[in-house]
């Protein structure tokens, strides 16, 4: 064996490791090592406020190639009303308040610190600190007392000192030396508050970003012992998953290929910015990267609970579908379909009839013997009505 055979059979790795078109430093690389999609994200809310959506796409196309698997697997329920659309290649995107696990997407909010800050604002703007106060006013001094207190996350947080007093204790120490107007003052600017940040976030969760999930198996096995998936997403077993053939160079492809992410699973839910969602005042037209970098991030990560279920996300902002967001779109080829167990006879024929026609492979899956997990055979029109 010459040395360059045993280099190889020593270091496999450094002769079959896949080219890069860029230095690994850059998180355009497939060797990054770092977290390719928080700069990709940064990157295309950037391009998107200052080139606008159709151009920002052009300029994104390639980014995030290297990254890409090269297939996408999706699970369907079928019935004769959406089996002519999955078929043609269509996927609905859902609004993200529309998932079955209400904290998927849930923009969440540092709500006492949002409360405390708004408070602060609207009592300086109405004209209620003054600089020695009174029974109907805040003074300096107290207003400093409430800036400087320590809400319940800062203090989960730690980022204050142990023995500061809480927020809920110095406001309730100042109102005790108010008059009672000033009293219902303070608390109608509370609920006030309180309203207007339940608003902002149920209009981002629900206005802004669409989503359609996926998952990425590295190998057919790992769809086929997935029964979980199986069970909830195709109706126990008598819907279809599609396997989707990922061309990252199809630049006719580019809004589908360029919003194409990987779900982050963590214990830990991220947050808006309190501080940056009370200073927008339009959040059905937003423009603050802070706030659109944090939904995004949201919406890309999901409890370590769901983690099995391996997901990517196709995610766009509604403006890029000219805000049709019940309409399907179409996604990228179909490469091959997975039959359930179950499925209905009618809607098995209809399928096996349109991929024969298009030249789509179909395989019926079956409970194996000897392990908790499925397996498959080849069919095609032909030969499955030779076996009925």
């Amino acid at each position: 064996m010459n040395f360059q055979n045993k280099l190889k059979a020593t270091n496999f790795d450094f002769f079959d490791k896949p080219s890069s078109n860029f230095p690994p430093s850059d998180y355009r690389s497939r060797h990054f090592k770092g977290k390719w999609v928080r700069h990709y994200v940064n990157n295309l809310i950037e391009l998107q406020l200052s080139k606008g959506f159709t151009s920002s796409q052009e300029d994104l196309f390639g980014h995030n190639q290297e990254h890409l698997p090269k297939h996408l697997y999706k699970f369907f329920k079928i019935n004769d009303r959406n089996i002519n659309s999955i078929l043609s290649g269509n996927i609905k995107l859902s609004q993200t308040n529309k998932f079955n696990d209400p904290f998927d997407c849930h923009l969440l909010v540092e709500q006492e610190t949002y409360l405390k800050d708004y408070l602060l604002k609207e009592l300086k703007n109405s004209n209620n600190v003054t600089k020695e106060g009174g029974k109907d006013k805040l003074s300096e001094q107290e207003y400093w007392k409430i800036y400087y207190s320590q809400t319940t996350e800062a203090k989960s947080r730690n980022i204050f000192s142990p023995g500061m007093a809480s927020f809920q204790t110095i406001l309730f120490e100042i109102q005790q030396q108010k008059s009672d107007e000033f009293w219902l003052t303070i608390n109608r600017i509370q609920v006030k508050g309180s309203q207007e940040c339940s608003k902002k976030t149920n209009q981002l969760r629900k206005n802004q970003l669409l989503i359609s999930c996926f998952s990425k198996f590295l190998e057919e096995e790992e769809m086929l012992i997935n029964n979980p998936m199986w069970a909830h997403y195709t109706d126990n077993h008598k819907g279809i998953c599609i396997r989707y053939k990922i061309d990252s160079k199809r630049q006719e492809k580019s809004i589908v290929l360029n919003n194409l992410f990987p779900v982050h699973y963590t214990s830990v839910a991220p947050k808006i910015s309190s501080k940056e969602l009370l200073k927008e005042k339009d959040i059905l037209n937003l423009k603050n990267p802070k706030i659109l970098k944090a939904a995004y991030k949201t919406f890309l990560t999901k409890s370590m609970f769901w983690n099995y279920e391996k997901e990517w996300r196709l995610v766009l902002d509604a403006k890029l579908l000219e805000n049709r967001i019940s309409d399907p779109i179409e996604f990228l080829e179909i490469d091959k379909i997975y039959l359930g167990l179950n499925i209905n006879q009618i809607l098995k024929d209809k399928i096996l009839k349109y991929c024969d026609e298009n030249g789509i492979e179909v395989l019926k899956t079956k409970m194996r013997n000897e392990k908790f997990q499925l397996d498959t055979f080849p069919v095609n029109g032909s030969n499955y009505k030779s076996n009925k």
